[in-house]
């Protein structure tokens, strides 16, 4: 004779095969250029936090011909917030912020020329000095108070947005949590079997009413 299965039992099975197991997914991170990937779930969003989320860093992948491509690479991994447009260098962080709460601090503006993607050499003198140039504009724009400025506020409103994602899923688990015992209180209170549980449970997710 069969063993019916308690309040616990329930939960586990539902653990097994809730929408976290559809989140396991053992393929590797990494994929073809082709290739699509299923939206992040919201708590992935809050790995690799290495820096301010930024739009891809090529903005129409046309960098500097004065750049080859081995110094383009070294240029993007050591400065993630450098774009290009037109063959022209700008700020990902900088063109993404808005002025305002930037520039409320005094002598602090953002830089139009990074803003607008306006950055480049004038073409005269050896490739050599129009190298060392462009560099020091990179080097002084990443040490610059205004973009120092920017980076932090687009750090603190990334922060911002994580936690919001974080309390929302623990408001839609705790809904969801608090229907599953109402049924079982429910059944309780009915003197009705355990084995009812499930079925009511489906019934209401039918109706709409996320039950985990």
């Amino acid at each position: 004779m069969k063993r019916k299965g308690d309040i616990a039992d329930f939960f586990v099975k539902r653990h097994k095969s809730g929408p976290d197991q559809a989140q396991a997914d053992p393929t590797p991170e990494t994929s073809s250029p082709g290739s699509s990937q299923p939206g992040a779930s919201q708590a992935s969003q809050c790995e690799h936090r290495q820096g301010p989320s930024l739009p891809p860093p090529d903005i129409n992948n046309d960098w500097p011909d004065l750049w080859s491509a081995k110094q383009t690479e070294d240029f993007k991994s050591k400065n993630p917030w450098l774009g290009s447009k037109n063959k022209k260098l700008g700020c990902l962080v900088c063109s993404s912020m808005n002025s305002i709460g930037i520039d409320k601090e005094q002598g602090v503006s953002l830089s139009r020329e990074w803003m607008n993607f306006e950055i480049q050499v004038s073409g005269q003198g050896s490739r050599t000095t129009s190298l060392s140039v462009l560099r020091n504009k990179v080097r002084k724009h990443a040490l610059s108070k205004a973009h120092t400025q920017a980076v932090k506020v687009a750090e603190q409103q990334k922060e911002a947005a994580i936690e919001n994602a974080v309390e929302t899923m623990t408001e839609s688990y705790m809904k969801e949590t608090e229907a599953v015992f109402r049924t079982a209180y429910h059944l309780a209170k009915k003197n009705r079997p355990f084995s009812d549980h499930e079925s009511l449970i489906e019934l209401q997710e039918l109706n709409g009413v996320c039950c985990m």
